[in-house]
């Protein structure tokens, strides 16, 4: 049976993150993924839930807005919302985020 999620729950004072990078060119979108990499299971140790926002980055105007609010000198590649979930989901089977990826198999 699927359940259907009719009204999501958030905390209510999240932080709003900016992954930024230097430069605006394909060698800095590769790097912001990595970058990403790094973010998203230190998040998780610490019992916190990501989400992203990118809505705002994908038209002009946002974008350059969301790179003033952030000092001008760097480009937004990614918005990400972070903060302890309201309702905990539990935890999943999923193996312990610091095996490495060798002792995975």
């Amino acid at each position: 049976m699927n359940a259907v999620l009719t009204q999501a729950v958030y905390e209510t004072h999240p932080a709003i993150a900016v992954l930024s990078t230097p430069e605006e060119d394909t060698a800095a979108w590769m790097r912001a993924g990595p970058a990403l990499q790094r973010v998203l299971p230190v998040a998780t140790s610490y019992d916190l839930a990501a989400s992203f926002l990118n809505r705002v980055l994908e038209r002009t105007a946002p974008r350059y807005r969301v790179r003033d609010l952030i000092g001008g000198h760097s480009w937004p590649q990614m918005v990400i919302r972070i903060g302890y979930p309201a309702q905990s989901a539990g935890r999943t089977s999923r193996r312990d985020w610091r095996h490495s990826f060798d002792q995975c198999f």
